[in-house]
């Protein structure tokens, strides 16, 4: 996939205010484009009702940008709220542009509303052909339709201040979403797509901002110590239940990656354990590689290239346990392998 973050200098140099996603598929048997717009749940969300987040009153919680005052309703999304989808040639020039409607009523819907894409409530054509958009969706239709979550046109589910899955529809996407998969055949060779403008009214930031594109800042998380959702927990992290290496089944941190050091008889789980929960390798206090356990080992239990070491990236407790000989907050950096 190919991501590009928009940012304004007016809210933040840091946290991007929409990201753009584009990839080539192939849907039956059609070559298509596909291009995906984020919005940044700080700017425009899907909770409103009584369970609107960050937009003031009592509801749950402020964004991390600023602060709306004048709540958010169900219809606010429907009534006006659209992105427009330029694509371009190598040159620059535009081939093919529309706004896609983000959800208006529709007859038939299950729940009355629904995405109406390039034809209908706030989506049209500016340039080019409505039969080059062979698909169009939004999160919030996903959410009332294929989702079955039909019932919430009044109040959006509940959720905090994090956007916590709601139990009552834990398959509600809390962000603002429009994609789009557009026939190959009907861009040049070259293309380029922008989203020069969208409408969101309101927002919770209560402006108007013009936005640059560079690149996207790291996740948050990646790897061992991740859950799903990108967020961190565990020993690695600064509190939080136990998820990866070093975990066992409860969501405890046994084994040489705990504070605590390593876990002998039985305690030692994830990279460096045995079957019998024995810690072996470097990542043990005074270990020695006698035998090679988990990643950059060979099939006969030796270590790829000598002795046992972990790479660029995996969890560490010290230098010595790390291929390039570097341990920075507990990951190897700088990978040498030896």
């Amino acid at each position: 996939d190919d991501v590009t973050c928009f940012y304004s200098s007016s809210v933040s140099d840091t946290t991007p205010l929409a990201f753009v996603e584009q990839d080539e598929e192939i849907i039956g048997g059609k070559d298509l484009a596909h291009v995906r717009l984020t919005l940044n749940p700080d700017f425009v969300d899907n909770t409103y009702g009584a369970n609107a987040v960050g937009w003031g009153g009592t509801d749950a919680g402020g964004p991390g940008m600023g602060m709306a005052s004048h709540g958010h309703t169900f219809f606010d999304l429907i009534d006006s709220d659209h992105a427009e989808f330029d694509f371009a040639d190598a040159k620059g020039d535009i081939v093919l542009a529309f706004d896609e409607d983000y959800c208006s009523a529709d007859a038939n819907a299950p729940s009355g509303y629904a995405c109406l894409g390039v034809s209908g409530g706030d989506g049209a054509m500016i340039t080019g052909s409505a039969s080059s958009v062979e698909y169009y969706a939004t999160s919030l239709d996903r959410d009332l339709n294929a989702c079955g979550y039909e019932q919430y046109t009044t109040d959006s589910p509940p959720t905090d201040a994090s956007y916590t899955p709601s139990p009552e529809a834990p398959d509600w996407d809390f962000r603002v979403v429009y994609d789009v998969w557009v026939l190959e055949s009907a861009l040049p060779a070259g293309w380029t797509v922008s989203i020069p403008y969208v409408h969101a009214s309101p927002s919770k930031l209560q402006s108007t901002y013009t936005v640059t594109a560079a690149p996207c800042p790291p996740l948050h998380c990646v790897g061992e110590g991740c859950n799903p959702g990108g967020t961190c927990v565990g020993p690695w992290c600064d509190a939080g239940s136990c998820v990866g290496e070093g975990c066992n089944g409860n969501g405890e941190c046994v084994g040489a990656g705990c504070e605590g050091g390593s876990s002998g008889g039985g305690g030692c789980v994830g990279e460096g354990c045995n079957s019998g929960g024995e810690c072996f390798g470097l990542l043990c206090d005074a270990g020695s590689p006698t035998e090679c356990i988990g990643e950059a080992c060979n099939d006969g239990g030796g270590a790829t290239g000598g002795s046992w070491c972990l790479v660029d990236g995996a969890q560490c407790t010290d230098d010595s346990a790390c291929c390039s000989g570097g341990c920075d907050d507990g990951m190897c950096v700088g990978e040498t392998p030896r």
